[in-house]
């Protein structure tokens, strides 16, 4: 049993750690090292007092008598991974996050099980731009354990390390990534945070793939702006063929321009649809907004038309949201792109495109209809929908 002093004194010590980490936690190293001194002289063998020594130390600018309390305390206890989670504790109720990072590092030398300390690290280090150590800490997770979800925070890194500091972290991943076929489309994300310097990185890259047949990329709005620029500049497009959604349509076109003649997409309209309906509204909306309308017009068109036929069909009760339901699914209206209905699942019935972008006799840019490549095509998961 423990003795009456003996708990006693374990209180006493108790309390006057308690203490000490306050005092180092408001700045008062000096007074801390002083008052650790006497406690170490009473109590050589508490390891968590040389903790707090190390922590004291670092804190005053002393990092190698820092390092040689902290081996002290690792002499002392017999749990090594519990000491390296109470270094990193008391650090971080510093609220110094150098000196967090410090506990962490000093830490992971010496636990057995680092994991959750190198991804608080490597959290830290995301946080303070430090992305190169990032790197280091997400790859020594990897070799931990090899599955998604450290790639995934190899990427983050990677991603931001893209977007701010760039030169660095791309020799590093030109290292040190796997190169193959799809290598263009890997890197589509790192284009998307970089696109300012979209042309680097493919000059870069581009030369390591191994000559892909076609490149698919997703890169709506300005990102796509740049993207197919620096792809035409750097040549690409002489030798691979450029498929896309939402990359090259009339939002888009007069920007890229001549950059993206030929490029291909994917889509269920386009201006030159032959029907009299599109016909009278790409002239009106020519007319009124002197530009070509991309595909963001015509679905809003069509939403609007969707919408004025079923509050016809409920005479204005719109408050009858049955009725309203089921006059929305007849689709009693008629859509520029053609034939529309919509399925058990609330998913359009329609056709898709392929299409492609060209030059108009007039020097505006759209995208025009190579072939139909699929004709009412309904989502194939519309059987298993619940929805009537």
């Amino acid at each position: 049993m423990i003795s009456k002093r003996a708990a006693m004194n374990g209180s006493s010590l108790a309390f006057r750690i308690a203490g000490l980490r306050r005092t180092i936690r408001f700045g008062d190293t000096h007074r801390a090292l002083g008052d650790l001194d006497r406690c170490l002289g009473e109590n050589p063998s508490a390891s968590e007092l040389w903790v707090l020594q190390a922590i004291a130390l670092m804190k005053g600018g002393r990092p190698t008598e820092a390092d040689g309390a902290w081996q002290k305390a690792v002499n002392l206890h017999a749990r090594p991974d519990d000491l390296a989670q109470l270094l990193v504790r008391m650090a971080r109720e510093q609220q110094d996050e150098e000196l967090e990072i410090w506990a962490l590092r000093t830490a992971l030398s010496s636990c057995t099980e680092p994991q959750g300390l190198l991804t608080r690290l490597f959290a830290l280090q995301m946080r303070r731009n430090d992305f190169m150590a990032a790197l280091a800490s997400a790859d020594q997770l990897i070799a931990l354990k090899p599955d998604y979800e450290p790639y995934l925070l190899r990427r983050e890194a990677s991603l931001m390390g893209m977007r701010h500091t760039g030169d660095a972290v791309l020799e590093w991943l030109v290292k040190q990534s796997p190169v193959s076929d799809a290598v263009i489309n890997t890197w589509a994300h790192l284009l998307l945070e970089r696109a300012g310097r979209a042309n680097e990185v493919i000059e870069r890259l581009a030369p390591l793939a191994a000559k892909p047949d076609a490149i698919y990329v997703f890169l709506p709005g300005g990102m796509g702006v740049n993207f197919v620029k620096q792809f035409r500049q750097a040549g690409l497009a002489d030798t691979i063929t450029f498929l896309s959604a939402f990359t090259v349509d009339e939002s888009t076109l007069p920007a890229q321009q001549d950059a993206a003649l030929g490029f291909f997409g994917g889509a269920n309209w386009a201006p030159n649809l032959d029907n009299p309906q599109n016909k009278a509204f790409v002239a009106a909306y020519e007319k009124e907004f002197g530009a070509v309308p991309a595909t963001y017009a015509f679905q809003a068109y069509d939403a609007a038309l969707l919408i004025d036929s079923a509050v016809r069909q409920v005479q204005g009760n719109v408050g009858y949201k049955d009725a309203l339901r089921a006059a929305m699914m007849k689709a009693d209206f008629t859509s520029l792109r053609g034939g529309f209905k919509f399925n058990a699942n609330h998913y359009p019935i329609q056709d898709f495109y392929l299409v492609k972008v060209a030059k108009r006799a007039d020097g505006k840019f759209e995208t025009e209809i190579v072939k139909k490549v699929f004709e009412n095509y309904a989502d194939p998961h519309a059987k298993d929908c619940a929805m009537k």
